[in-house]
C-alpha cells in the first residue's frame, strides 16, 4: 500500500462543484471534523476501503466547518459521517467505516451501470448540449442548499 491516501481533502465549494460534475462513479463525500479523535481514528480504515472500492467511487474529505451548508443539505448529525451519490443525488448515507463499504456496492450494483458514456449504438449528445445539462445540475445542488 502506498503511503498516498487515496482520499482526496477538498477546501473549497468550487473544488466539490467539479468533482461532482467531472465523476464518472460514485463519489463518498466523508464529513469530518479537525481535531476529532474518532475522525482520525477511522482514516486507516477508511483509506483501506477507499483503495479497496477505487475503481467504483471516488473518495473526498470535507470539513464539516467549511462546508456546513452542504452537511445540512445531507443531514449530517454525526461524524464521521458518508455520503455515498450518484449524479449530484445522496443515494446512501453511513456514520463510520461499519456499513461504508456495504453502502458502497449497494449503490454501485444499482446505479454503477448507469456511465456517462453512450451506448455504442447511441448517437451522442453535442458538447454543448452536455456542458449546459451539467451547469444546470450545478444550478439546482447549489439553490437547494
Amino acid at each position: 500500500m502506498s503511503s498516498a491516501s487515496p482520499v482526496t481533502t477538498l477546501k473549497t465549494e468550487a473544488d466539490l462543484q467539479q468533482k461532482l460534475g467531472s465523476a464518472e462513479k460514485l463519489v463518498v463525500l466523508e464529513f469530518v471534523k479537525q481535531g476529532s479523535k474518532i475522525c482520525t481514528y477511522v482514516k486507516r480504515e477508511r483509506d483501506r476501503i477507499a483503495q479497496e472500492m477505487e475503481k467504483v467511487a471516488e473518495f473526498y474529505e470535507l470539513d464539516v466547518d467549511t462546508f456546513k451548508k452542504f452537511a445540512t443539505k445531507f443531514q449530517v448529525e454525526a461524524l464521521p459521517a458518508f455520503v455515498v451519490m450518484h449524479k449530484f443525488v445522496k443515494k446512501r448515507h453511513v456514520v463510520g467505516t461499519d456499513d461504508l463499504k456495504k453502502a458502497i456496492e449497494d449503490a454501485h450494483a444499482k446505479f454503477g451501470s448507469e456511465t456517462k458514456e453512450p451506448a455504442q449504438n447511441s448517437e451522442p449528445k453535442e458538447p454543448a448540449q452536455n456542458c449546459e445539462n451539467f451547469h444546470v445540475q450545478i444550478k439546482m445542488l447549489l439553490e437547494s442548499l
